[in-house]
């Protein structure tokens, strides 16, 4: 059986071509097939995503990862397992700051610059240096949603397993790896990323703190949409803006939209 293609191209007036595709037609039966390769929409697209995801991957091995060993450290709401290849480390973020992450990505770079640092630190010194004598380095990922397509911000981090060395005055760099992290060296980097992360936020005017819970500043929430209101908290401040509303219904898992919120509004 063979297969022959053409490119077909839809546009809408006075704009450009919005996707490209491909019409397969099998020689044998002459049956047509629709394959989309290039849809260049907003949302959920199979095609482009699993496109993205092959030449990300393809980038990483072929022109950014060392030959070196590798693990992964997901920093994010998730459970905590150990192996050879990858670690799982509880962060919880809270609501309040998945909300803020989603809404202001320049705070979420700068978390995350605090949490590679921290991990940075760690392997550094498990391999017995100091920072300005060893060098690891790190991918990130960042995951904008769960299981459910809720919003859950987390970081997915490729680290070296371990520190280069040397390199100064014409020396050969050198790779030491080091041992797989321990659970109570798990359970010491979790309280120092939490801790770091929160004195941070703090010191931004973005976070408060009191015992056992943790708030939004009226400031971070207006910074969300310029006045949307003073009500920190959860996707609250403004009943006027729906974004922050998608936001916070997404995060806690609630329907945000549609007849079925319609319907449980009136119960």
């Amino acid at each position: 059986m063979g297969l022959h293609s053409h490119k077909a191209r839809q546009e809408q007036p006075n704009s450009p071509a919005v996707y490209v595709r491909h019409r397969v037609r099998c020689e044998a039966c002459h049956d047509e097939k629709l394959l989309a390769f290039s849809c260049k929409r907003r949302g959920f697209c199979p095609s482009c995503g699993a496109r993205r995801m092959a030449d990300s991957a393809a980038l990483l091995v072929d022109d950014v990862l060392p030959n070196q060993p590798m693990r992964q450290w997901v920093l994010g709401n998730c459970s905590r397992h150990g192996s050879t290849s990858h670690i799982h480390v509880v962060v919880s973020v809270p609501f309040p700051l998945r909300f803020l992450f989603a809404s202001q990505p320049a705070v979420m770079g700068k978390v995350l610059g605090v949490i590679y640092r921290t991990i940075a630190t760690h392997l550094t010194h498990k391999a017995g240096f100091t920072k300005p004598l060893a060098r690891t380095g790190a991918v990130t990922l960042i995951q904008r949603f769960g299981g459910a397509l809720n919003l859950n911000i987390h970081f997915h981090m490729l680290f070296l397993d371990g520190v280069f060395i040397g390199g100064a005055n014409g020396q050969p760099m050198r790779f030491l790896r080091v041992k797989t992290p321990t659970k109570a060296e798990l359970t010491q980097i979790t309280r120092t990323i939490a801790h770091r992360v929160a004195r941070y936020l703090e010191r931004q005017g973005l976070l408060e703190r009191d015992t056992g819970n943790i708030y939004l500043t009226p400031e971070a929430v207006e910074k969300v949409r310029p006045g949307t209101g003073r009500e920190a908290g959860l996707g609250h401040a403004s009943d006027e803006d729906p974004s922050n509303q998608l936001l916070g219904s997404s995060i806690t898992y609630r329907i945000a939209v549609g007849r079925v919120r319609y319907e449980l509004n009136q119960k």
